[in-house]
């Protein structure tokens, strides 16, 4: 599955996932409809599956600016007057 996440939406799954993971590291439990939500697709993931899942989520945000400002560098080299 792919989806196409902007900043804003990014944050805030990054924030729920982390959020998550607090409620899991310090066993406080998870609302109804959230542990319904978490093992819809079988067992949960563990914290360190989720702390993965964290990092990778933002290496792809990362390169995807990276990708962005280069390509907006390059742009803007086309652009240039030549001296």
């Amino acid at each position: 599955m792919t989806a196409s996440l902007d900043d804003q939406e990014l944050a805030a799954v990054l924030a729920g996932l982390r959020l998550l993971q607090h409620a899991l590291d310090h066993r406080t439990g998870l609302p109804n409809g959230i542990s319904a939500i978490y093992t819809d697709a079988g067992p949960g993931l563990t914290s360190p599956q989720i702390d993965f899942l964290c990092r990778r989520l933002n290496t792809t945000r990362q390169t995807v600016k990276r990708d962005l400002t280069i390509e907006e560098s390059r742009h803007s080299d086309e652009r240039a007057p030549s001296t």
